[in-house]
């Protein structure tokens, strides 16, 4: 019973931490976009009953939206901090994973391990058939 419910009240006051200071972060990047929608939507709709829909839709709207785009890419100045790859790190505590050297996504695999480099004299004549002429293979990047 009371420790039942010492135990869901510890929780519940973690779970109030999590997030830190992305949360904050995220909370101001909803908030600047539901400005920037309202101002799209506001000004378009202005156009339309201002000139009708044919030259609304011409390329005011298109204009527009422009326009927010811009007002909310202004607005996400205090996120240009996570661009410094150690302070992204700091904050979302999180690496890179999932891309080849070449950057395309593939599936996590447990299974694979980094394999070191052959030097010429660990390789056999089935292993030259692999390389390249500047002794890398095809089958790695880097």
């Amino acid at each position: 019973g009371g420790a039942s419910a010492a135990a869901g009240a510890a929780t519940e006051a973690r779970d109030a931490r999590r997030g830190g200071r992305m949360k904050a972060l995220l909370k101001y990047n909803l908030m600047c976009f539901a400005v920037c929608l309202s101002a799209f939507v506001g000004v378009s709709a202005r156009d339309v009953l201002a000139v009708g829909m044919e030259e609304a839709l011409a390329w005011r709207i298109q204009e527009n939206f422009f326009w927010s785009r811009t007002l909310f890419g202004l607005l996400m100045f205090p996120f240009l901090f996570l661009l410094h790859p150690q302070i992204n790190k700091l904050l979302t505590h999180s690496t890179p994973t999932g891309y080849t050297c070449l950057g395309t996504l593939r599936r996590y695999n447990t299974q694979l391990r980094p394999r070191r480099r052959p030097k010429f004299k660990d390789l056999s004549n089935d292993d030259l058939i692999h390389l390249n002429g500047d002794g890398r293979s095809d089958w790695r990047c880097s």
